[in-house]
């Protein structure tokens, strides 16, 4: 028999296929209007990472074109668009059957591999056996890229764009600025504040239940050996942080927790930092990563995402070879003793100019739609 966690998902799903069923009815006979924007980015609705991707892609477009080409929905049911963009496998996987025959499909594959679990293995085996419904598929990093290829993805259809960063919300700040951001949020000047901006639970709730693949549990065990030898502080964002924020609490190291609203926020969080630490076992950006880079601060990250293509271009950031703990903290010790040696400003330029928003919605715009519609 099955649970009933299992019953209620069950129910759940074939209430929201019910629902999706009447809604493209309604598109049918008219009651609900179609949607013809040439390029239709779909996201989910939380506005989460891919929400803001797209939206930082269509603003650029439409400025750069002088019309709106592009916009960004999560209702996929009245969409009748030439190119339709998911900013997500998963999404794609969930509407692909409603989509109109005739409309060019782009969809983003950020990770995911068969190690990751029972679920995400039988989500890689649909995605390949269903590929050729796909025009072209954007990867972000190199290490996706050449998974897709081994999985026997053709190479041509897959093109590398990494996630864009707006810089000119995300910049460095002055020491003066950092000293007033931590006193506001609380944190002393002998403190090491190492930051983490992300979602790491599972769901959308309090996120009690580890998302493993976010790695909480390295951050938790890399922060209390950290613990052990300098004054660590640890700055959260971000949604579903429960369990990290349990653990930090039962291990008696100061932490903030604080959920932005407001995206355009969460650059006065970095400013308050010495260290960004990422310790996930799979990503596609991270987002944190990029930002943190756009602001100046220091970033130690394991072996994932972007991280493999950027960190080595910078000599103030460090990549580890493991996701081991051990490596991780040496690491981490190591930048902060050469940490006063280094620049307030760390060599951004580099990142900046292959992540900024401008070049990253070019690139879309000549990579990927231009292919499918020469109009563009």
């Amino acid at each position: 028999m099955p649970d009933l966690l299992q019953l209620n998902n069950r129910i759940k799903n074939r209430l929201k296929i019910f629902f999706r069923k009447i809604q493209l009815a309604g598109v049918d006979f008219g009651l609900i209007k179609k949607n013809h924007t040439p390029i239709m980015y779909i996201s989910e609705k939380k506005h989460w990472a891919i929400y803001w991707d797209g939206v930082g892609i269509a603003n650029e477009l439409n400025k750069k074109l002088l019309k709106p080409i592009i916009a960004v929905t999560h209702k996929v049911h009245s969409v009748r668009s030439p190119i339709i963009h998911f900013g997500s496998q998963y999404m794609w996987e969930i509407w692909r059957d409603v989509i109109p025959r005739n409309s060019k499909v782009v969809v983003n594959f950020f990770h995911g591999k068969h190690e990751d679990g029972p679920e995400a293995s039988k989500h890689i085996e649909d995605f390949i056996s269903n590929h050729l419904l796909i025009d072209i598929i954007v990867v972000s990093n190199s290490i996706t890229q050449s998974r897709l290829i081994s999985w026997g993805i053709p190479e041509d259809k897959i093109v590398k764009i990494y996630i864009g960063i707006n810089s000119k919300i995300f910049k460095p700040s002055t020491e003066t600025g950092k000293l007033i951001n931590r006193k506001y949020l609380g944190f002393g000047l002998d403190e090491f504040v190492v930051g983490s901006f992300q979602k790491d639970g599972i769901g959308w709730g309090t996120g009690a239940k580890p998302k493993l693949i976010k790695g909480p549990d390295i951050f938790i065990n890399t922060v209390q050996e950290l613990a052990k030898y300098i004054n660590i502080s640890v700055l959260l964002t971000g949604p579903s942080r429960g369990y990290l924020i349990s653990a930090l609490k039962k291990a008696d190291i100061k932490f903030k927790h604080f959920e932005v609203d407001n995206y355009l926020d969460i650059p006065f969080y970095y400013h308050a930092l010495d260290l960004y630490l990422i310790t996930s076992r799979e990503e596609g950006g991270p987002k944190g990563l990029i930002e943190a880079l756009a602001c100046a601060v220091p970033v130690v990250s394991t072996p994932v995402g972007m991280s493999v293509d950027l960190l080595p271009e910078l000599e103030n950031c460090s990549l580890t070879e493991s996701f081991e703990v051990k490596e991780l903290v040496a690491t981490v010790l190591k930048i902060r003793k050469n940490i006063d040696n280094l620049s307030v400003e760390l060599d951004i330029n580099k990142i900046v100019n292959q992540i900024d928003i401008k070049v990253i919605a070019n690139q879309y715009l000549e990579k990927v739609y231009k292919p499918l519609q020469k109009s563009f």
